[in-house]
């Protein structure tokens, strides 16, 4: 194998028409390819350090990563090596891109014989010659999927490749600092790829839009970025028809920055947009809506959780999704502190526990908390409300930005009902602006 582009002609397969065939590249992978297989003409080493696509959504962002991995992996030049693939949480880093490389692991008859596949790490061993002694040994490398909020353990990794997925997502350098190319290693490189983030990212410290100013300034010739964005971009994908996006364009009718974004790969335009009109509050409140003093017969309820110590409010509410489909707010619970008087978790967790036990928690539905402020919560729920559905999530950018997609779908679409003495909560609301979800 020559050349990474090599190596996807060789080895990596897609299937069409249930056969296995050799992929057929767009204009930018192509470009992407060749940039990354640039080498130096003084040093003999990569032209470029870093390489980023800034690609549409279904782009083919994953395939290209996954099999610049698998290259790497078999042909890359250190002589032991270390590929870590890290996205914003592990769900992300394994299911995603690294689930990519494993299906064309397990595509190919050679690099299934030759490649050992675990959960969330590859391993490819080989029998090396010493060429001063001539003895032979075998040498171990890996590519192992990580969530970048496991900084900690990130450090001290000494890696050739680090592939960063929907760099859009990164908040901060935490985990571009942990995992930074090490200067014991000849060849240490970085991939990263995303779609455009959201347009309050735009400043400094946001590491996405650091990468595309100094690519557009041309400050750094070790960088290298393919981009395809604005309005007809998705036009050089030959796989996404006009039909298709047609039928996305109706899907994000009621967040069309979103829309934007995934398909145009745009910054998101509408930041000064309220994130919810005041018509879509009033046409949610239902002045008929009364809390049940008791969980209904054959309903599950889902009770979700948000913690705020200080200034921040802190939320239990109640809801269930009707035979009508509509989302039914049940029951609301605000809690404000301060920094003299924080909010009581105690007097929060004994709310929790008295609307799991009238609404039936037990038996079905579930509660669901912040994973990074509940863990100790969630032990203590546990054992006061056994075998009730006690869930945890990790609240990440990327997980707002699906939240808060959904969450202005069932206003917009007129598919949630709140009762009255919760409208005044929801007229902060009209406050947020679209983007990160803060307050204008």
């Amino acid at each position: 194998m020559a050349t990474t582009r090599n190596f996807f002609d060789r080895f990596l397969r897609v299937p069409v028409n249930r056969q296995l065939v050799p992929m057929t590249l767009h204009a930018a992978q192509v470009e992407l390819l060749t940039a990354w297989d640039a080498v130096d003409v003084v040093t003999g080493l990569p032209r470029y350090s870093w390489c980023h696509a800034d690609w549409p959504k279904k782009s083919g962002k994953s395939t290209n990563t996954a099999g610049i991995a698998l290259a790497d992996l078999v042909g890359g030049s250190e002589p032991d090596r270390e590929i870590v693939v890290c996205a914003n949480d592990y769900a992300q880093s394994r299911d995603v891109s690294y689930a990519s490389i494993v299906k064309f692991a397990k595509r190919d008859p050679w690099l299934a014989k030759h490649l050992r596949v675990l959960s969330d790490t590859v391993v490819y061993k080989e029998t090396v010659v010493d060429p001063p002694t001539g003895a032979r040994h075998t040498q171990q490398h890996i590519i192992r999927a990580v969530p970048a909020r496991d900084v900690r353990s990130l450090h001290g990794a000494n890696p050739t490749l680090v592939i960063f997925d929907e760099l859009w997502g990164f908040q901060n350098y935490d985990v571009i600092e942990a995992l930074a190319p090490s200067p014991t290693r000849r060849v240490s490189r970085t991939l990263s790829s995303s779609y455009k983030g959201l347009r309050s990212q735009r400043r400094e410290g946001f590491p996405l839009f650091h990468l595309l100013e100094r690519w557009k300034a041309g400050s750094d010739p070790q960088l290298y970025v393919s981009s395809v964005s604005g309005p007809d971009c998705w036009k050089q994908i030959p796989w996404i028809r006009p039909s298709f996006i047609d039928q996305q364009r109706k899907a994000f009718a009621a967040v069309p920055a979103k829309f934007e974004r995934l398909w145009l790969n745009q910054w998101s335009a509408d930041d000064g947009s309220n994130f919810l009109s005041a018509d879509e509050i009033r046409a949610a409140v239902d002045g008929t809506l009364t809390e049940p003093p008791q969980a209904e017969p054959g309903v599950s309820y889902s009770i979700g959780v948000d913690l705020g110590l200080t200034f921040d409010w802190s939320a239990v509410v109640v809801s269930h999704v009707g035979a009508d489909h509509r989302l039914t707010v049940d029951a609301v619970r605000f809690w404000r502190g301060s920094r003299q008087t924080p909010v009581s978790l105690s007097r929060v967790e004994d709310e929790i526990v008295t609307l799991g036990e009238r609404f039936n928690l037990r038996q079905r539905g579930r509660c669901v908390l912040d994973l990074w402020q509940s863990s100790l919560l969630r032990e203590r729920l546990q054992r006061r409300l056994p075998g009730a559905s006690i869930e945890t999530v990790t609240v990440d950018p990327a997980h707002l930005d699906r939240m808060a997609t959904g969450l202005k779908s069932v206003f917009a679409s007129r598919l949630i009902r709140v009762p009255q003495h919760a409208e005044a909560r929801l007229q902060h609301l009209e406050e947020v602006r679209l983007g990160l979800g803060q307050p204008a």
